[in-house]
């Protein structure tokens, strides 16, 4: 029974994990084409490749805090991310 309910919350876990960095994703997506911004433009901003740009827009690959406040800088809108952030760390935002 242990067995199975570790799995259990493993696998929630997972989830949570899953969703936030897709919707982080798409939240820096969004935001970046907001302010009319090319990936090329974030990169030169922050030093992050345009590739690891692009893998955190499309399915979350390396979003971190870091980047997230990376990014969030270079886009003008730190603090609506790090809302964002927490909303969807806390399952608010979908």
């Amino acid at each position: 029974m242990n067995g199975i309910l570790a799995t259990q919350i493993r696998d929630a876990r997972c989830g949570q994990r899953a969703a936030f960095r897709s919707g982080m994703g798409s939240a820096l997506r969004s935001f970046r084409k907001q302010k009319g911004l090319r990936i090329t433009h974030i990169s030169r901003a922050t030093g992050i490749s345009t590739q690891a740009i692009s893998r955190m827009e499309a399915n979350g690959r390396g979003i971190t805090l870091e980047n997230i406040l990376r990014v969030g800088e270079a886009i003008g809108c730190t603090d609506f991310l790090m809302a964002h952030a927490i909303r969807l760390w806390r399952g608010d935002a979908q």
